[in-house]
């Protein structure tokens, strides 16, 4: 069977119209992903960027010792991140850190409730990402990872003040 040339024609249109509608949709969606990816990295930036404005800085650098977990310092500020954590549904993890005399990263305040779960005053940061890693000591501005990544405690996308 043998078609017209009214029908190859036809045809010839349907697959270009085809090709070119799913050229349009992979192109839209890669571009839709890495605006939606952009958005939720600038979200990340600014909630970590209220969470440390919500931190006593003088109470915090006063902890430095896990017996002080209990005290009226570690508290408040477990308090405010708290809050913080509780405001933005879509923070899972909040806690602050510091470098240590040996330039590790080590948590100070973790707002975790659960006892099996808390990262307590002093405990090193054992996987930190590559950019954390380097841009802890002299960070100046709160950052977010460009990628999820994982670590020891799961696959996140994580930002840093």
């Amino acid at each position: 069977m043998t078609l017209s040339l009214r029908h190859k024609l036809t045809l010839i249109l349907f697959l270009f119209a085809l090709v070119v509608s799913g050229t349009s949709s992979v192109l839209y969606f890669h571009i839709t992903s890495q605006r939606a990816h952009a958005d939720m990295r600038q979200r990340l930036i600014d909630m970590v960027a209220i969470a440390r404005s919500a931190i006593d800085v003088e109470a915090h650098d006063r902890l430095r010792e896990q017996s002080q977990e209990g005290s009226a310092d570690y508290l408040r500020i477990k308090k405010a991140l708290q809050k913080v954590q509780g405001a933005a549904k879509d923070i899972h993890f909040i806690y602050t850190m510091r470098l240590t005399k040996g330039d590790q990263i080590g948590f100070v305040v973790d707002a975790e409730t659960d006892p099996e779960a808390l990262a307590h005053l002093g405990d090193i940061y054992q996987e930190p990402s590559p950019l954390l890693a380097s841009a802890f000591p002299a960070m100046t501005k709160p950052v977010a990872e460009e990628k999820v990544y994982t670590d020891e405690f799961g696959t996140w996308l994580s930002g840093y003040a």
